[in-house]
């Protein structure tokens, strides 16, 4: 039993890489071919102002992928060849890549071009460079630099997100603040809390979605219509006709999701404290990569959390992958299940650290402890739900990086 699972990882991976070899190949062929630098213009009026040129570009290096990057702070010079997948505290990539790029990290810096599709989850995203197709982010802060371009539309999602570069295709942003300083040659749809546009911005779509603020300097051009729908915070909730209704109604689902939370917390910890009876050399070792590593173990979570379906999937395919992928569905399952009381017992363990008090000094309090605030913070309008995701990554990160050091030895 111990010899298979030491070989399931080693199967997963190259059932992986198999699949992927001949898209590795079509882009070797793809890039021996000589590519004439093609531009793109975008005309906002009869005058014929340019809103944004790209060139096609090639990436001269062959290492055929895909690629795989991960640690606490990576560093991409090379040009790579496939689909890159990168996952880090900090990630940088200052070489080219021909294909997709797939990042996860606390702070992620593209300086580099990519052909393909780019994919950020994390932190803090700053991109300098070009991108081909699509560009998806999901993070904290997200800055497009001035000479960034994107060849066809975005998808973000940020906190606060500032647009200085070109974008080819069309925009929708979803968030807190967003400032727009560059060109955009299509639409561009936000919803968002603040929506800012400076005397630097051409827009050569229309200008639509809706704002709780808004500042649109004059001199900024919006070449199609300007549908974006301004509503304070005070007038949101102003048609629903009986406000006593409403109120009433709120109370209600307050009270109901106080209910809701209290009996989740009363089965967690109940749940929580017997697991930990039955393995807590488990529970130990997982809580010291959040510890020690807490950015490269958020960032191990997120990978798991995303290529395990994708394995799956690939075994799936396969008449003798299914019932391996049937094993790995419920390890998948039992990791997200376990994944908030790893991440609280380290919570609790690392509270009793930091403050001495001596009645946390048991392992039981320290679990019941960081479930207690897990569960209090997750209560919180906004931020709770992100509080409580990135607690899960945690979690899924520490179990995945103790089951690689137990495979190891």
């Amino acid at each position: 039993m111990k010899k298979l699972l030491f070989l399931l990882p080693a199967f997963f991976i190259s059932i992986f890489l198999f699949t992927k070899q001949a898209q590795a190949e079509q882009y070797d062929n793809l890039i021996e071919l000589p590519l004439p630098a093609q531009e793109k213009v975008y005309q906002s009026d009869t005058v014929g102002e340019v809103l944004g040129v790209q060139q096609d570009y090639k990436v001269t290096a062959k290492k055929a992928g895909p690629h795989f990057r991960f640690g606490d702070n990576v560093v991409i010079n090379e040009d790579l060849v496939g689909d890159v997948y990168v996952a880090g505290g900090t990630v940088q990539v200052d070489g080219n890549i021909a294909g997709d790029l797939l990042v996860a990290g606390g702070t992620v810096i593209i300086n580099g071009k990519v052909t393909q599709d780019l994919r950020v989850a994390g932190g803090n995203l700053i991109l300098n460079g070009l991108v081909g197709n699509s560009v998806s982010i999901a993070g904290g802060s997200v800055v497009l630099g001035k000479d960034s371009s994107v060849g066809n539309s975005i998808v973000a999602g940020a906190g606060t997100a500032t647009f200085n570069g070109e974008v080819l295709g069309n925009v929708w942003l979803g968030g807190g603040l967003a400032d727009l300083n560059g060109k955009f040659a299509a639409d561009v749809n936000a919803y968002t809390d603040e929506l800012n546009a400076s005397a630097k911005t051409v827009i050569g779509g229309s200008l639509a979605g809706e704002t709780m603020a808004s500042k649109i300097d004059p001199a900024a051009k919006v070449i199609g219509e300007q549908k974006l729908k301004v509503t304070p915070p005070e007038e949101r909730g102003a048609k629903v006709a009986d406000q006593g209704k409403l109120q009433s109604v709120g109370g209600l689902m307050v009270k109901a999701k106080v209910v809701s939370e209290l009996t989740g917390l009363l089965i967690a910890i109940v749940s929580g404290l017997v697991l930990l009876y039955l393995f807590p050399s488990f529970f130990k070792q997982s809580a010291a990569p959040i510890l020690e590593k807490t950015l490269s173990t958020l960032g191990w979570g997120l990978v798991f959390l995303i290529l395990a379906p994708v394995v799956m999937i690939l075994l799936l395919v396969t008449v003798l992958g299914m019932p391996v992928a049937f094993l790995l569905l419920l390890a998948y399952v039992a990791a997200l299940l376990l994944s908030v009381t790893v991440a609280a017992f380290a919570l609790g363990k690392k509270l009793h650290e930091r403050s001495k008090i001596k009645w946390l000094k048991s392992a039981y309090v320290q679990l019941a402890a960081g479930l207690f605030i897990i569960h209090a913070v997750a209560f919180l309008p906004l931020v709770g739900g992100l509080v409580k995701f990135a607690v899960c990554l945690l979690g899924l990160g520490a179990i995945f990086v103790t089951i690689k050091q137990n495979l190891k030895k």
